[in-house]
């Protein structure tokens, strides 16, 4: 009876607040990219988090079903939600109701509209095992493109005599100036899924020259899932992530942001791979296995990848080696096409859990192997990195969950004897009062190629660090977040003569007046050192440079059809007893559906001042699945219109158009880039066809 009146409550009161619309979801979804850009790169992979929650928002998740995996996927629920949630329906049985997540421990309203649009309440009873007839007949099947170009001529593209080609081949592009991407997926119930993808750079030939066969890039994957005691078992190019990414965590990794309770990396074991990065990805067959609470997973990989080769000695026999991994995925100039496929790789793994009640313990190997030998330089900055054909990582991971405390932990070896360990703990302190706790100590001397560890650096490598965060709730409707991160560097860093340390502050405070409107404080400010300016030849000490940024955002629907986002961020750089170089840029979106048919805008005006060293970058909603957050410095103007239409149920459409103008600049960028006009205009159109 008592559930009863609490959930009757909740549900009176929702009435009034919520109507779950699509719109809900996809503004859950553009809410969690914007906070996660803090710890990622401009050319960060993120497709894998924004597929997972495009597949709730058309398969809800059943809360009654769902293990804390599944509950994972959705990227945004902390450890003690998840907890909490799958314990309630252990102790309670099926939910009756969405609304019953108002008893849940740990839910606030503002977190049970969030999870809404991806979650549903349904029976449990229904036969899940898998059918050949039934997965072709109901399996849903998605073929979108994609094609992308800058509107400017850039000097690359543009058509000059053979000879000035011959001349500087490095300034000219030999293909067409447009980014095409396609994809085909199939998917029935996410127990058996095939997809290709293909995509072709700009600059790069098609179908032609370099490119006979079409596009540069190539990928395709089979996968089945929880079928008998195959957990998963996939065919073709897939990722592998496990622990806390001390050995194999291949494709993105996040680090530090507002969500400061998400410190502990969900490893996702092996999944299918169908993004159009073409590094980050094995290539060959990996199987997971389950018997009872052990999972035993084994993988390996055989793939050419890119390389920059060693200049070859003409006196010996044996092929040259190479001095460092490509990354960029470019293959249109002769200095791009030469390292294509150069190195051939050869990876094998393993990993195996065991997971009870609330204890977790795991072991993994990675092995790795070139056909030519890794030369690292000369210079005392790569002492300690990995030369020669071979390498081996082992580790051991736990984690461990006591009523409001969980634990978890990796301690990992490379086979030259480097170490690496993480440890960290997730407390809940009192109602509405949270705190996150991490060390990490990676030696100079730890050679992990695959790695994707918690780190302040872009390598799993020579950091040694502490991070702390909290998270209040101290009023009804507020929620405050903040984090502080000290680390140091045992050994030089690029750019720097000696070891170096830093300190990384965050604080965030959200304030949700209702359903409509919503508002963001956060400041951020870190400081690290830099190298010193050389005078006469003398090499100076380090300095220290400041970095901080200031943000107001402000969230209004002002009904279901119109919504505005406003922010203004300050920003600031110094470098040691230089002036202080600062920054501010301020922008007003407007996302609308203006009529009655199905169509969608978003429209953004910005206005912006910095310097380099000040920029600034803000988010910006983008097509399905893509991601982009560009770089704003200089003086100038950014604006954007985006549009989806659906003209019917499996059909949408997708246009996006963005300028950037700069009052202080007569050109953009440099050769063969370089774009001989103050502004640059970027085009993408996509096509998404379901059947």
């Amino acid at each position: 009876m008592r559930r009863f009146v609490f959930v009757s409550m909740f549900l009176l009161a929702a009435v009034g607040l919520y109507g779950q619309t699509d719109g809900d979801g996809q503004q859950t979804v553009e809410t969690l990219m914007e906070n996660l850009s803090d710890a990622l790169d401009e050319d960060a992979d993120i497709e894998q988090i924004a597929e997972d929650l495009e597949y709730f928002l058309q398969n809800p998740v059943n809360l009654n079903s769902a293990t804390p995996d599944d509950l994972a996927k959705l990227h945004f629920l902390n450890e003690f939600q998840i907890a909490s949630l799958t314990d309630y329906v252990r102790r309670n049985g099926p939910m009756l109701t969405i609304y019953e997540l108002a008893l849940v421990d740990g839910f606030d309203q503002t977190d049970i509209f969030r999870l809404l649009p991806f979650v549903t309440i349904a029976d449990v009873g229904e036969d899940s095992r898998f059918n050949f007839k039934r997965a072709v007949k109901y399996g849903k099947n998605e073929l979108f493109s994609r094609v992308s170009f800058v509107g400017e001529r850039q000097d690359g593209f543009i058509d000059v005599p053979d000879s000035v080609i011959i001349a500087e081949p490095e300034k000219h592009y030999p293909g067409n100036r447009a980014k095409i991407f396609s994809r085909y997926s199939f998917n029935f119930n996410r127990q058996l899924m095939a997809g290709i993808t293909a995509e072709k750079d700009p600059g790069e030939q098609f179908f032609r020259g370099h490119q006979r066969h079409g596009f540069d890039y190539y990928s395709a994957y089979a996968a089945i899932h929880d079928i008998g005691p195959v957990e998963t078992l996939i065919v073709g190019d897939f990722q592998a992530k496990f622990g806390q990414g001390l050995v194999a965590w291949s494709g993105m990794s996040t680090g530090k942001s507002a969500f400061v309770m998400d410190i502990r990396k969900k490893g996702a074991g092996i999944r299918k791979y169908s993004s159009a990065d073409e590094n980050n990805f094995y290539r060959g067959v990996a199987t997971t296995l389950k018997f009872r609470e052990l999972r035993a997973t084994f993988f390996g990989s055989h793939k050419k990848i890119d390389a920059t080769l060693a200049e070859q000695d003409t006196a010996l026999a044996e092929a040259a080696g190479f001095t460092a991994f490509g990354t960029t995925g470019l293959h249109a100039t002769p200095k791009q096409i030469e390292k294509e496929n150069a190195v051939t790789e050869s990876v094998w793994g393993a990993n195996v859990n065991f997971n009870h009640n609330n204890f977790r313990i795991g072991a993994t190997g990675l092995g790795y192997q070139y056909d030519r030998d890794f030369v690292k330089r000369t210079s005392p900055l790569y002492k300690f990195d990995f030369d020669g054909r071979k390498n081996l990582n082992v580790s051991v991971d736990a984690q461990y969950s006591f009523s409001a405390l969980y634990l978890f932990g990796e301690y990992a070896v490379s086979a030259n004897g480097g170490r690496a360990a993480l440890v960290g703990s997730l407390m809940s302190l009192a109602p509405g009062l949270r705190a996150s706790v991490l060390y990490r100590n990676y030696s100079r001397d730890y050679q992990a190629q695959y790695a994707g560890g918690f780190a302040e650096g872009s390598k799993t490598q020579n950091e040694e660090g502490f991070f702390f965060g909290i998270e209040a709730t101290p009023i009804k409707r507020w929620k405050l977040s903040v984090y502080y991160d000290i680390y140091r560097f045992p050994w030089i860093r690029y750019g720097l003569n000696a070891p170096s340390r830093g300190n990384d502050f965050l604080a965030q405070a959200e304030f949700a007046a209702n359903r409509s409107t919503s508002m963001v404080w956060k400041v951020k400010y870190e400081t690290s050192q830099t190298q010193g300016s050389t005078e006469d030849g003398k090499i100076q000490p380090l300095t220290d440079l400041s970095r901080w940024t200031v943000r107001y955002h402000l969230n209004y629907a002002v009904n279901e059809r119109w919504q505005l986002k406003s922010r203004i961020e300050l920003s600031g750089y110094k470098n040691g007893n230089a002036d202080t170089e600062t920054g501010c840029m301020l922008y007003q979106d407007v996302a609308c559906k203006p009529f009655r048919f199905p169509l969608s805008l978003s429209v953004r005006y910005a206005l912006f001042e910095t310097t380099y060293n000040s920029r600034i970058y803000a988010y910006e909603s983008d097509v399905l699945y893509a991601y982009s957050i560009p770089m704003i410095y200089g003086r100038g103007t950014r604006a954007y219109l985006l549009a989806s239409w659906s003209p019917a149920k499996n059909l949408t459409f997708w246009a996006k158009v963005s300028r950037t103008y700069y009052a202080d600049k007569q050109t953009i960028g440099t050769s063969p880039d370089m774009i001989d006009a103050n502004h640059r205009t970027e085009f993408k159109f996509q096509v998404r066809w379901k059947f």
